[in-house]
């Protein structure tokens, strides 16, 4: 991964944490353009551990542009019914 990308932070660019952070994001992009047929518009995610800070990203544009909180309320009620349900994740 690192023969393209230039470290613009102080991040490691050769990390299996970041390899697999933009695995499970692709992973999740290619799943949900195959269900719906086209790409989304909102990409939320939040990057934290059990014993760690939190910060949360996103990426909204198109139609959706305009409605970030509502993007924002949307994904929170999709991770409160992910928790319900029990998943590990990909």
């Amino acid at each position: 991964m690192s023969e393209n990308v230039v470290s613009i932070g102080k991040a490691s660019i050769v990390s299996e944490r970041r390899e697999a952070f933009l695995q499970a994001v692709a992973q999740t992009f290619e799943r949900y353009v195959s269900k719906y047929g086209y790409e989304p518009d909102a990409i939320v995610y939040i990057m934290n551990g059990t014993h760690q800070p939190s910060l949360i990203g996103w990426d909204i544009q198109g139609q959706s542009q305009g409605g970030a909180v509502s993007v924002l309320a949307l994904a929170g009620a999709h991770v409160m019914a992910e928790a319900q349900n029990g998943r590990q994740g990909l």
